[in-house]
């Protein structure tokens, strides 16, 4: 799609380098950046500083997206649960004796969460 065009012209262009040094930063929020251009001299309206910096996000090298994004998510680990039939098997059981290590996992994590059993 053609972005929006206005006929009217901002000075937004001039606060480039300085969006896009904010940009690469972790952490930043769109809005707070428009608010910093805004006090140093951006005469334009919310709708075109917006357009303008997510232009850029898509615009910036990709290696740079691709590290921000790998900021952002944490992997989350994958924990096999048992059957109602094997942890029937383990109660009452010492956990030295469980041999496979997820299911030692799993019963550990229960056995934190749950104080109870």
């Amino acid at each position: 799609m053609v972005p929006k065009s206005h006929p009217k012209r901002t000075n937004i262009e001039l606060f480039t380098n300085y969006i896009i040094s904010r940009i690469k930063q972790e952490g930043h929020l769109i809005g707070a950046i428009v608010e910093e251009i805004r006090q140093m001299g951006y005469q334009g309206g919310n709708t075109q500083a917006y357009e303008h910096i997510n232009f850029l996000k898509l615009t910036i090298p990709t290696t740079i997206a691709a590290a921000r994004i790998e900021l952002h998510q944490k992997e989350i680990p994958y924990i096999k649960r048992l059957s109602p039939r094997k942890l029937a098997r383990y109660k009452g059981s010492d956990m030295n004796q469980i041999k496979d290590a997820e299911e030692k996992e799993y019963l550990q994590i229960l056995l934190t969460k749950l104080p109870i059993l």
